[in-house]
């Protein structure tokens, strides 16, 4: 069904200028004054395919890649299965941009190797402040707190904010308004909120 919504691959050519511009965009807000921060999780959602040896062995194959080499990273690496029957690649780095590389590196290894079409979208956790989208009279110390999800085969990022208490509910308001205020600050953002998918039960 995922596979479906999301759609097939693209050429991704300028993939990781269009990812790193998470990264360019915390450091705008930041230097704005705007107080906003990654934590430490973000993930790559895939569909799992067991007759691809690499996807089927990935936790041993990413281990090789990450962990060993001039590009060795500490960053720790899961693999879980959420409800949907989907697979995520769980990236814990408390450096952001080291999680954000091997986020990176984590795609390219799953696309060099028969995955690409398997690959659905990489997801990132982020607090802003919410002045962002809100006068600071009105923000007081509220953050907002949202996943920015990445599609590949849009090359754009867009806001996700599920409701806490609802399993398939989405503050579609709030998303609107951040999405505009992270575009502003150079994120780039799809411009249709038509695809804009929630991504339900991410494993962080």
């Amino acid at each position: 069904m995922l596979r479906r919504l999301f759609g097939g691959g693209n050429s991704r050519d300028d993939l990781w200028s269009s990812m790193s511009s998470i990264s360019a965009m915390l450091s705008k807000l930041q230097d704005a004054g705007v107080a906003a921060s990654a934590r430490r999780h973000a993930g790559v959602i895939f569909q799992p395919d067991d007759a691809n040896g690499f996807l089927a062995d990935l936790k041993t194959n990413l281990d090789d890649i990450l962990y060993f080499g001039p590009g060795a990273t500490k960053t720790a690496v899961e693999i879980k299965d959420d409800a949907y029957g989907m697979r995520w690649v769980v990236l814990d780095d408390g450096d952001f941009s080291d999680l954000l590389s091997s986020t990176y590196t984590v795609v390219n290894a799953i696309r060099q190797n028969g995955g690409a079409d398997s690959i659905l979208a990489a997801s990132f956790h982020l607090d802003f402040a919410g002045s962002l989208i809100n006068s600071p009279a009105e923000s007081g110390n509220f953050f907002v707190e949202a996943y920015v999800i990445f599609r590949f085969d849009r090359n754009r990022y867009y806001p996700f904010i599920p409701e806490p208490k609802a399993r398939a509910d989405r503050d579609t308001v709030t998303e609107a308004q951040l999405g505009a205020a992270m575009r502003r600050h150079g994120l780039a953002v799809e411009d249709d909120p038509r695809n804009w998918l929630g991504l339900w039960d991410i494993p962080f």
